[in-house]
């Protein structure tokens, strides 16, 4: 199945957030809402974990994530 154009970027704004929301920062209300579907699935504690895995992963390939700056 072939995934939607935009999937990847609504992905990346979900993991963003939950790395900032890890990291204790403000989270906008986009990131917010991006983060209650996973907060249904998981508990808060995997949830901050995965916002620390993709921090490991973005650190780990030398670069920032790509997230238009409109969505900080």
């Amino acid at each position: 199945m072939a995934s939607a154009p935009g999937t990847g970027l609504l992905y990346g704004v979900m993991l963003r957030a939950a790395a900032r929301w890890e990291a204790g920062e403000q989270v906008t209300d986009l990131e917010t809402k991006m983060l209650e579907p996973l907060l249904l699935m998981l508990p808060e504690e995997d949830v901050r974990e995965v916002g620390c895995v993709y921090t490991q992963e973005v650190s780990a390939r030398g670069g920032s994530p790509t997230v238009p700056s409109c969505l900080t």
